[in-house]
């Protein structure tokens, strides 16, 4: 991978944790649904957002920091939805959130692992 690419994973993480905040605690009728299951949605938008940093810090103590951040985050965001119209925060989508975030976080590290080997 090059270096400049290499460059713009960090950029990309934040730009999709700042996306995830924005969705998140957007009200209900105006969140934007892309036809699949909820869970599902969350899965995907945490898997990429794992993927983006697994990718801009490979090393297996930034892939902890990834899970258990990602993990806080989207608990945190769960909660938050609280005091946001047409919204409730679920235990199912934390764990939906978090089972996204650990499943990229343990490819990049296989990925990393087949290609030092």
């Amino acid at each position: 991978m090059s270096a400049a690419l290499r460059r713009v994973f960090p950029y990309a993480f934040w730009l999709c944790v700042l996306i995830l905040a924005v969705l998140s605690w957007l009200p209900g009728e105006d969140l934007p649904r892309t036809g699949l299951a909820g869970r599902l949605e969350h899965f995907i938008a945490y898997a990429g957002t794992s993927l983006m940093g697994g990718l801009a810090w490979p090393t297996r103590h930034h892939a902890l920091l990834l899970i258990g951040g990602l993990a806080a985050f989207a608990a945190v965001m769960e909660l938050g939805q609280i005091i946001v119209p047409g919204r409730h925060p679920s235990v199912w989508d934390c764990l939906a959130s978090s089972a996204g975030a650990l499943t990229a976080v343990v490819v990049v590290r296989l990925l990393a692992r087949n290609r030092s080997a």
